[in-house]
């Protein structure tokens, strides 16, 4: 969700909604669902419900008409659509086959690089991005060795706060020593793209680091600087969403019946 650059706040856990569909005996349920999150996006709000993959194919199994997979591969909720629709909201239900699972595993190491502060040394920020902006696409193994004394938690805070990107879909970045070095179009290596962007302060908070290889420009390079992260508080815009969610369900409780 913090690298979604369409997302504008999210709140988890929100309040519960309603969703009315017939069970798998025949007859008509009535279950009240939380879902995961509530996102307000640059064009739309609405719910999310995230699942693996195997957990949404032995649902569907199991509640056909509470989850079904399109033939364009997407997973929908029908009972959840019809609920958010009437209130000009979205319901979405998202598979953890939408992202890589390297990818994701990238993200969750970087992930104390922008959620809590880390001291940079603004000296050894700017080695790095010299270095990276004279050679594009290096590879992480030879950065550190082009600069025994530099500390690698800096790399990891420049790919935090978006001032330099890699493909976080190649190799897990915990094996940057691991990796041989090789030659052409077959390295394997973690390789760094410079994001034209000043170095950060010494405690940043920001986004990850774009998922896009090296030759793609990255999302601050396009945006013309950071973005920052915004996820969801319990004040501001979140509050106010909240609010909105409460309204919405409120006086809209049904009986509760049990799926046969």
């Amino acid at each position: 969700m913090e690298r979604d650059e369409d997302v504008l706040e999210y709140d988890t856990q929100p309040a519960r909604i309603p969703l009315r569909y017939r069970a798998a005996s025949g007859r008509h349920t009535t279950q009240w669902h939380t879902p995961d999150v509530f996102v307000l996006r640059q064009g739309s709000a609405g719910w999310e419900e995230w699942k693996p993959l195997p957990a949404l194919d032995g649902l569907a199994v199991r509640m056909p008409a509470r989850y079904h997979q399109t033939t364009a591969g997407h997973w929908r909720c029908p009972p959840g659509e019809a609920y958010a629709e009437p209130l000009g909201l979205t319901y979405r239900v998202r598979s953890s086959a939408e992202y890589h699972p390297v990818y994701i595993q990238n993200l969750k190491f970087l992930q104390d690089f922008w959620a809590h502060d880390v001291a940079v040394s603004p000296e050894q920020a700017a080695l790095v991005l010299v270095h990276v902006e004279a050679h594009p696409g290096i590879r992480l193994i030879d950065l550190l060795a082009a600069h025994p004394a530099l500390s690698v938690d800096v790399v990891w805070t420049l790919l935090a706060t978006r001032h330099v990107c890699t493909d976080l879909t190649r190799t897990p970045l915990m094996r940057h020593d691991q990796v041989s070095a090789s030659s052409g179009a077959h390295h394997v290596g973690i390789r760094l793209q410079s994001a034209r962007s000043s170095p950060p302060r010494a405690a940043p908070a920001a986004p990850a680091a774009c998922p896009q290889p090296p030759s793609w420009p990255c999302p601050a390079a396009r945006a013309g600087g950071l973005q920052p992260l915004r996820p969801g508080a319990r004040g501001g815009a979140g509050a106010r969403l909240g609010g909105a969610r409460g309204r919405a369900a409120e006086g809209r409780r049904p009986p509760v019946e049990k799926a046969g």
